[in-house]
């Protein structure tokens, strides 16, 4: 479904995108940013992410000059979250491009605002997402959005044989991977139960499985804010996505699917880091049993370093592990978190409480 928007103003004509806008999208994108939207290509990766998304629902703005060229764009990618006991719709902030030679005449928030007052009159809840450096001032001094803080980031150091660690990276005149590896592994014989529950198994899967409805509908933290992880959601988000890279582990408990964890090694400050991208544990024996199970991906791809962002609930099971808390300033990129409420619903205020939302790397489409 596609917005119907038109208006005329100034130089410039804002307009509803079509799916026939998809070269110029594309070709405003690789200019400005000097890179594909996925990892080597960007047509692809947009018709994934917004013409094939679940809720099916084409949320972009653009900006174009009397002559047509490309100006400008927002885009919103929609979503069904869980909030309490309501399925609804609310929206990701995505894609925000101002060419160079239009910069400087406030497009970026007109098209939000004109974006933002279309999606409320759809239904939409609210808007939420995770800015940059170089959009943060505008979304919350401009665009009425309110910052939440502070997001749980935790990063573990793993121990690998032979690895060489005299090259981890300096941030300014401090080493920050070495300053964490004498700390945590320091807590490598921890408090943490080590006992694993001898009734659950572990299977790889390389292909989609619709085994994620099972799973959801078992799911202990439904009353958190979170994207509604079913099948049609993890089987887009995760394995219909061009150029994935992504490992998809199933744990069982007496043989039934009763959680699953998604993992991918990107690079960050010039070494590999194991990214937890995704994980839902139904009960407390599973979590522990996924913790151990990370540690052993680490060692197998030779990953020194593990990233897990998680709801506030599991924090405790990932510090007796020997997670420490990252630090704003030592995140992996600039990051920020945000809310602009669109339909006031009840309890609406608490979508600016961190500890309400379950969010885990797959929230960023960067990761």
């Amino acid at each position: 479904m596609n917005l119907s928007y038109y208006k005329e103003s100034g130089e410039f004509i804002f307009r509803a995108a079509t799916i026939e806008d998809t070269e110029g999208i594309v070709e405003l994108f690789e200019r400005n940013f000097k890179k594909p939207m996925g990892l080597t290509e960007s047509k692809n990766h947009f018709r994934w992410e917004y013409l094939n998304n679940p809720v099916n629902r084409l949320y972009i703005l653009l900006a174009t000059s009397r002559e047509g060229q490309f100006a400008a764009q927002y885009a919103l990618l929609p979503k069904y979250l869980r909030i309490g006991d309501r399925n609804v719709v609310c929206t990701l902030s995505q894609d925000t491009v101002t060419d160079e030679k239009f910069r400087g005449k406030g497009l970026f928030t007109s098209l939000a605002e004109e974006l933002y007052r279309e999606v409320q009159r759809d239904g939409v809840l609210f808007t939420y997402g995770f800015p940059n450096k170089n959009s943060a001032y505008g979304f919350f001094n401009k665009l009425k959005w309110r910052e939440i803080k502070p997001l749980n980031i935790m990063v573990k150091p793993v121990y690998i044989k032979g690895y060489d660690y005299s090259h981890l990276p300096y941030i300014g005149n401090k080493s920050v991977m070495r300053f964490l590896f004498k700390s945590v592994l320091l807590l490598h014989n921890s408090t943490f139960d080590k006992s694993i529950d001898r009734d659950i198994s572990v299977e790889e899967i390389k292909d989609f499985s619709p085994v994620f409805d099972e799973i959801w509908e078992r799911f202990n933290y439904k009353n958190l804010i979170t994207v509604i992880r079913d099948n049609r959601y993890i089987k887009w988000r995760f394995f219909d996505k061009p150029e994935n890279n992504y490992r998809t582990f199933i744990f069982y408990k007496s043989k039934n699917p009763a959680g699953y964890l998604i993992t991918s090694v990107i690079k960050k400050f010039g070494i590999d880091n194991l990214f937890v991208v995704d994980f839902i544990a139904n009960d407390s024996s599973i979590l522990k049993s996924m913790i151990f199970r990370i540690d052993e991906i680490a060692r197998e791809s030779h990953t020194p370093v593990i990233s897990v962002m998680l709801p506030s609930v599991y924090r405790r099971y990932f510090y007796l592990s020997g997670y420490v808390k990252l630090l704003e300033r030592l995140f992996p990129q600039d990051l920020h978190f945000g809310v602009r409420i669109h339909n006031e619903f009840e309890n609406s205020s608490s979508v600016y409480d961190i500890d309400n939302w379950y969010l885990t790397w797959s929230d960023i489409d960067v990761v």
